[in-house]
């Protein structure tokens, strides 16, 4: 098949397809509006500004002081090269050594090492077993225990209801009564106490000077007579 023929084919199969395709296609509207995204960036394009001007001119920005290492060159060069009186060169040629003798060494080493730690060990072992022989242990009462063992020392007074009774042979409960509780106790404070035992002392005087009238009534007597 010549070119000629291959031509006349493909235009007769394009108007064949264009007439296969409903007239409703969006192929058969006309565009009309222009596309203005494409205008506008086309605008907004603006020169390069030529900066070539302002070369060797002192500019009106300041710039930023950059570190020292990036204002001095590196040297590949190492310094024991560049500076070699600042360096002293050691070698060992001299010296008769093997690796037997370098093993050896290391293992002398090793073991001072394990020796030493070892010690240090049985010394701090030897502290703390003697810091727990030193240390006596002391019981502190706090004072909460304190007033709970003094609430116990003090006697419960119990109320003659509560108490059982004798009625000739027979032994009479108290009446128990379903979902009361029992009375509680109060608590005497320090100065409760103080006023008690100051009661106390007073009571015991003024009877002992009682006894001292009574004396002395007997004395006036003896001497009437």
């Amino acid at each position: 098949m010549s070119f000629e023929e291959k031509k006349s084919l493909l235009f007769s199969s394009l108007q064949t397809a264009e007439q296969s395709i409903g007239s409703d296609s969006v192929l058969h509207q006309n565009v009309n509006e222009t596309d203005y995204s494409l205008v506008s960036s086309a605008k907004t394009r603006q020169k390069p500004i030529r900066v070539d001007r302002y070369l060797g001119r002192e500019s009106i920005f300041k710039r930023p002081n950059a570190p020292i290492g990036q204002c001095l060159k590196r040297s590949n060069l190492p310094d024991y090269k560049r500076n070699p009186h600042k360096w002293i060169k050691y070698t060992l040629e001299d010296v008769d050594t093997s690796d037997r003798s370098n093993t050896a060494a290391a293992f002398t080493f090793l073991k001072q090492m394990e020796e030493q730690r070892e010690a240090t060990a049985e010394t701090q072992d030897d502290g703390a077993e003697r810091e727990g022989q030193l240390q006596v242990v002391r019981f502190n009462r706090s004072v909460r225990l304190r007033s709970q063992l003094r609430e116990a020392d003090e006697p419960v007074e119990t109320p003659t209801e509560d108490r059982p009774q004798f009625n000739g042979r027979r032994v009479l409960m108290p009446e128990y009564v379903v979902g009361q509780k029992d009375p509680k106790r109060v608590k005497r404070t320090k100065d409760q106490r103080k006023a008690g035992s100051v009661v106390a002392g007073k009571g015991a005087e003024l009877h002992l000077d009682h006894l001292m009238e009574e004396e002395e009534q007997d004395e006036d007597v003896d001497n009437d007579a």
